[in-house]
């Protein structure tokens, strides 16, 4: 979960100093709910997914032909 930090947290956390006052964080999500719960933080919005597009072979790509047939009369 992503959270923004309400204060500057001494220390560090797996070797890593805290981010200031303000600046954000990814933590797993019990971690950050203890921190949202003693208002330590507050939630940010997840980061939205990239999406890839990869284009297809022009083969893959082309409408096979239709044939065109004439109306009988």
């Amino acid at each position: 979960m992503r959270i923004r930090m309400r204060i500057k947290i001494s220390g560090t956390r797996d070797g890593v100093e805290w981010p200031d006052k303000g600046g954000f964080v990814d933590l797993p999500d019990e971690e950050a709910a203890q921190l949202l719960r003693d208002r330590v933080a507050e939630p940010l919005p997840a980061l939205p997914v990239e999406e890839t597009a990869t284009a297809a072979d022009d083969a893959e790509q082309a409408a096979p032909a239709r044939r065109r047939t004439q109306a009988k009369k």
